[in-house]
This record gives C-alpha cells, structure tokens and sequence, in this order.
C-alpha cells in the first residue's frame, strides 16, 4: 500500500508543475510580447497545459492517481474510489502545490500583474455555464479512459489531449480552467479573488454531474 504522504507529495508536486508550466507560459508569453519578441501564442499555451497535464499523468499515475485537481478528487470519492481522509490530504496538497507555484512565478516575475490568472470575457451565468460543461467532458474523459483495460498506455495521451481542446477553444472566455486549484494559485498570491467561486462551484457541480453520468453509463452497460 502506498502511504499516504507519498501520494500527497505526488498531488503537491503534479499540482506544482501544472500551474508553473501552465501559467507560467502565459505570464511568458505576456514577457515575449512586451519585449517584442515572438510569442508562444495561444496555440502553445494550450498545447502547455495539455502536456504537463499528460507528463505528470505518467509520472505520478502510479502513485496517487494524478488528480491534480480536486475536481477530479471529488469525482473519484463519490465513487468510493478514494477516502475522505485521502481527498482531504488530496486537496489540501493541490492547493498548496498550487499555491507555491504562482509565488515561484510571482517571484521570478515580480513584473507581471496577472500570473496567467483565469478572468471571464462573458457574463457570469455563461462563464458559470460553460466551466461546468468542460469540467464535465473532463472528468467523463477520464473516468471513462480509467476504465478501459486495453488502453492504459494513452491515459496521458487521452486526458491531456481533452486538456488541450478544451483550453484551444474556451481559454479566452473563462481560461478553460476546470480546476479550483490552477484558479486558487494565481488569486491567493494576488490576493484577486474575482470571479472565483465560478472556478470552485462550476467545476465540482460538473464533477458531480460527470460521475452521476458515468454511473449510468455503467449501469447501462449491465443492463
């Protein structure tokens, strides 16, 4: 059995490299902009998110799961599949995984005033609407890629691939977040908590909503 700081260790550091990569290549891009250099792009910060997503899937996978993200924790209790006591350490790891990392950019660009924070460009109610729905494909993804048998090896390959549509396409309108934690670093660092309890609310509703999905599917299946 593994014990269970060890795989709180693994959700700290997974959850820590998602959000430096993952935001750090918009605080970089924001850099290379200024500085009239060529910028990654929105095209290369979404392709960031989606493989650091996949990398630590292979990496930590073993170990705890690589949630990296209590969305995707909650998921996995409701399903009996993890404690409470182990989603509790889960989460509180992520969020300070998180945490750390917006302050290592923070402090490696002290310059930057957004440090790649997620901010809505629509109304609440649709940025509330649309965090839901990709947190939903996000954890239906993954449940449904974790229960296929003959497909381990593209776990990575699969989740950080719907990491990175998702990101391609909404990014703009609410930062395709689908995480609390990616959304709590930067905002506790800055001490903006704008929009913020979209990125927490939406995202564990359309977990719920995900698992009670899944949960027919299956049913369906049997019968």
């Amino acid at each position: 059995m593994i014990p269970r700081l060890q795989k709180a260790l693994a959700e700290f550091t997974g959850t820590f490299a998602l959000v430096f990569f993952g935001t750090g290549a918009v605080v970089v891009n924001t850099a290379y902009t200024s500085a009239g250099l060529q910028p990654i792009g929105h095209l290369g910060i979404s392709l960031t998110f989606g493989s650091i997503v996949a990398l630590m899937v292979y990496m930590f996978g073993p170990i705890s799961g690589a949630h990296i993200n209590p969305a995707v924790t909650i998921s996995f209790w409701l399903r009996k599949q993890t404690s409470a006591l182990d989603s509790g350490f889960y989460i509180l790891a992520q969020l300070l995984g998180a945490f750390f990392a917006s302050l290592s950019i923070h402090i490696l660009f002290p310059e930057d005033r957004n440090l790649g924070m997620t901010t809505i460009s629509v109304v609440q109610w649709k940025a509330f609407a649309l965090e839901v729905f990709l947190t939903f494909m996000l954890i239906i993804t993954i449940l449904r890629i974790v229960a296929s048998e003959s497909n381990r090896l593209l776990t990575g390959v699969v989740i950080g691939g719907i990491i990175f549509i998702e990101a391609l396409v909404a990014g703009p309108i609410t930062g395709a977040s689908m995480n609390p934690a990616r959304s709590f670093g930067p905002a506790a660092v800055l001490g903006d908590y704008t929009h913020f309890w979209i990125y927490v609310a939406a995202p564990v509703l359309g977990a719920v909503i995900a698992t009670f999905f899944d949960r027919l599917y299956v049913f369906a299946s049997e019968h």
